[in-house]
C-alpha cells in the first residue's frame, strides 16, 4: 500500500509539472511611456526567442523566466533604470498558460557628477583637468545610461590619442548610483602615458614603388607632434593612387621608452599594368570598338603610360600619354599627350594630329581645374557650306592651330559612375590661333551644368537634368575650321536625330556646322534592383549658325527609353530615341539605338 502511494505521489508530480509540448505566452506590464527600453527588453527575452521550444516542466519554466529577469535588470541598468524592479505571476490554468512580466522601473538616474582623475601607475602629462564632461557628451542632467557612459570613455581615449598620446588608456572607471538622491556619479582613471612626436617612418612591402613615392604622401614631417588624423590622412592617400591592394599603417605594440614613435607603412603592391577592350554601337554608325592600354607606375613614381584607341567604320582615334603626378606640389599633374584622330561625317571629312601639354590641379574633392597649351595640325575635306559649298566642298583646308585649353569643373554630386543627388557644373574654354598662312582667332566655349534631384528616401527614382550651352566667338563661320564647328545628334546632345546633323544645312541638306548651341536633357530614372534600372527621357534644343543662340528658331525634340544594367564600373546603357521633328532627307530611320557604358550625364 505504501508504494502504490509513492508511485501515485509520483505520477501527480509529473502529470502536474511536466509541459508536453504546451504552449505559453508572455505579457508586460509597466514602461508603457519607453517603448525603446521595452523593445530592449523584448529582444534579450529567452522567454520570447524560446517561445517555441518550451521547457519540459513548470520548474524549467520558471528557470527560465527567473534567467530572463536577471538579464532585463542589466537592460533597464543600461538605460539608467538603477533602482527597477520586475516580478513574475504564473497563470497555469489557462491554455495557454499566461506569463506576466511586471515591470516597476523607478525614476530615470541622471549624471550630477564626473571627475577624472590619473591612475596610480600613470606618468603622462596630459591636461585631464581641462576635460569637461559635456566634451565626452555626459551632459549634467542626461539619463546615465549605459551606452553614455561607453561612449564618454572612448571619447576620452581618443582625446588623448589626438592629442598625441597613443598609448593613453582609462584604466577604471566608477559608476556609483546615490539611491536617495536617484543620481549617477562617474568617476575615470587613466593612464595617458606619454606625449610622443613622429619619428623614423619604415615601408614594407614596397618592390617597385620608390620611396620618394610615399615620401610626398606622408602627411607628416619627422619631429611633429604625433596626430592620428594624419595617420588616417596618409593611409586614405595612398589607398586612392590605385598602386596598392591593401594598406595599413601600424605602431609599435608596446610604448616605447623614447619620446619618437616611429611609424610602420606596410603595402601590397597590384600589377601595374591594365589592358582594356570595349564595344559601342549606334544605329548611324554601327558597332565601334575602343581599347586602351596603361601602366600606372612606369618609373617607379606612379607615374602613369597609357594607350587608347577607338575605331568606328568612320572615326579612328589614338591618344598617347604620360602623366606626372604630383608634379612641383601635392595633387597636380602634368599631362603630355599625343593625339591623332580622322573622322568622316556627313558634312565633311577630318584628319588632325596634336600634341599638348596641361596642367591639371585637384584643389579639393569637388573642385579640379586644367590649362595647358596644344599643336593641333588639322585638315578638313569635303566640306559643305550654306554657300558657295559647290566651290569648297573639294578643297582641303589646312590649319595650324596653336590652342590653350582652361576647364573648370566642379562636382557635388554623390557618386561619379551613378550619380544620384547633387549637381555639377563644367567650363571647358579653348582659345585657338592659327598663326600659319591666314591668320585666325577664335574660341571654342562650352558650358554644361546637371542636377539630380531624388525623389525617395532610398534614391530608386530620380530626376536627372543637363543642360549644355556653346559659343563660339571670332571671324565669320566660313574661316573657322568645320571641324571645329557644333554638330549635334549623337548618344549625349539629342539623341535620336542622325549623327552629328543636328546644325544648319545647306541645299543638299547636309550639316554646315554652327557656332552656337543650346540643347537640354530630361531622364527620369528608376532603379528597379541592384542590378536593372530604367530611364525615360526627353531631348529639345538646337545648334546656330549664329554667335549666339536663336530663341525664335526651331527647337528639335527627341524622346525615348532606356535600359541600365549596373556594374562594379560603371551601368551598362542602352537606349532607343525618336526624333519627335524629322527633317526631310535628312533622317534615315525613325528610331537610333545607342549601346555604352555610363549614364548619359
Amino acid at each position: 500500500m505504501f508504494y502504490k502511494k509513492i508511485i501515485l505521489f509520483f505520477f501527480f508530480f509529473l502529470c502536474t509539472n511536466l509541459l508536453v509540448g504546451e504552449e505559453y505566452a508572455v505579457q508586460f506590464f509597466g514602461l508603457t511611456s519607453d517603448t525603446k527600453t521595452l523593445d530592449l527588453l523584448r529582444s534579450s527575452s529567452q522567454l520570447l526567442s524560446l517561445q517555441n521550444s518550451p521547457p519540459a516542466t513548470r520548474i524549467g519554466l520558471q528557470k527560465r523566466t527567473e534567467n530572463d529577469i536577471k538579464n532585463f535588470i542589466k537592460v533597464l541598468h543600461s538605460q539608467a533604470y538603477y533602482n527597477a524592479r520586475i516580478e513574475s505571476e504564473f497563470d497555469y490554468i489557462t491554455v495557454p498558460i499566461q506569463i506576466k512580466i511586471n515591470i516597476d522601473s523607478g525614476p530615470v538616474y541622471p549624471v550630477t557628477s564626473f571627475e577624472i582623475f590619473p591612475s596610480p601607475q600613470s606618468k603622462g602629462s596630459f591636461p585631464y583637468s581641462s576635460v569637461s564632461a559635456g566634451q565626452l557628451g555626459l551632459i549634467k542632467g542626461q539619463p546615465a545610461t549605459t551606452k553614455a557612459i561607453f561612449d564618454a570613455e572612448k571619447e576620452l581615449e581618443q582625446m588623448m590619442d589626438c592629442a598625441g598620446y597613443p598609448y593613453a588608456r582609462v584604466t577604471n572607471k566608477v559608476v556609483i548610483a546615490d539611491q536617495e538622491e536617484k543620481t549617477i556619479t562617474v568617476t575615470f582613471f587613466i593612464d595617458s602615458g606619454s606625449k610622443y612626436i613622429f619619428g623614423i617612418t619604415k615601408v614594407t612591402g614596397s618592390k617597385k614603388v620608390r620611396r620618394s613615392y610615399f615620401n610626398k604622401h606622408i602627411a607628416w614631417n619627422q619631429g611633429e607632434v604625433y596626430s592620428p588624423l594624419k595617420i588616417r590622412k596618409t593611409q586614405n592617400e595612398l589607398e586612392l593612387g590605385g598602386l596598392f591592394s591593401s594598406v595599413s599603417l601600424s605602431l609599435p605594440e608596446s610604448a616605447p621608452e623614447s619620446e619618437e614613435i616611429p611609424v610602420t607603412i606596410q603595402v601590397k603592391e597590384n600589377k601595374p599594368r591594365t589592358i582594356g577592350l570595349g564595344i559601342n554601337y549606334e544605329t548611324e554608325r554601327g558597332i565601334g570598338a575602343s581599347q586602351s592600354w596603361t601602366h600606372r607606375n612606369f618609373t617607379g613614381k606612379a607615374d602613369n603610360l597609357g594607350f587608347r584607341g577607338a575605331v568606328w567604320s568612320d572615326k579612328h582615334y589614338g591618344e598617347l600619354s604620360y602623366i606626372q603626378p604630383d608634379f612641383r606640389r601635392k595633387h597636380q599633374d602634368l599631362i603630355w599627350s599625343a593625339d591623332y584622330l580622322r573622322e568622316r561625317d556627313e558634312g565633311y571629312t577630318s584628319k588632325s594630329y596634336s600634341i599638348s601639354g596641361i596642367l591639371g590641379r585637384q584643389v579639393n574633392p569637388s573642385l579640379l581645374y586644367s590649362y595647358g597649351i596644344m599643336y593641333k595640325h588639322l585638315i578638313d575635306t569635303d566640306i559643305h557650306e550654306s554657300t558657295n559649298h559647290q566651290s569648297q566642298k573639294h578643297d582641303n583646308d589646312t590649319f595650324n592651330l596653336f590652342k590653350t585649353p582652361i576647364n573648370f569643373y566642379l562636382n557635388k554630386s554623390n557618386s561619379i559612375l551613378d550619380p544620384t543627388e547633387g549637381y555639377r557644373l563644367k567650363i571647358k574654354s579653348i582659345p585657338s590661333y592659327n598663326f600659319i598662312g591666314s591668320q585666325i582667332f577664335y574660341s571654342i566655349n562650352i558650358l554644361g551644368a546637371s542636377y539630380y534631384l531624388p525623389l525617395d528616401s532610398c534614391n530608386r527614382h530620380l530626376f536627372a537634368f543637363q543642360a549644355t550651352l556653346g559659343l563660339i566667338p571670332g571671324p565669320c563661320k566660313t574661316k573657322i575650321p568645320r571641324s571645329e564647328l557644333f554638330d549635334a545628334g549623337t548618344d549625349s546632345l539629342l539623341r535620336g536625330y542622325r549623327y552629328k546633323t543636328v546644325s544648319p544645312l545647306d541645299n543638299e541638306y547636309k550639316p554646315t556646322g554652327g557656332r552656337s548651341m543650346m540643347i537640354y536633357t530630361l531622364e527620369y530614372r528608376m532603379r528597379m534592383n541592384k542590378e536593372i534600372g530604367w530611364v525615360l527621357f526627353y531631348d529639345f534644343g538646337n545648334v546656330y549658325e549664329s554667335r549666339t543662340p536663336q530663341f525664335n528658331r526651331k527647337i528639335l525634340q527627341s524622346t525615348g527609353v532606356g535600359l541600365r544594367y549596373f556594374t562594379p564600373v560603371g551601368p551598362i546603357r542602352l537606349d532607343l530615341a525618336f526624333p519627335l521633328n524629322p527633317r526631310k532627307h535628312v533622317e534615315k530611320s525613325r528610331y537610333q539605338a545607342y549601346l555604352s557604358i555610363g549614364q548619359t550625364f
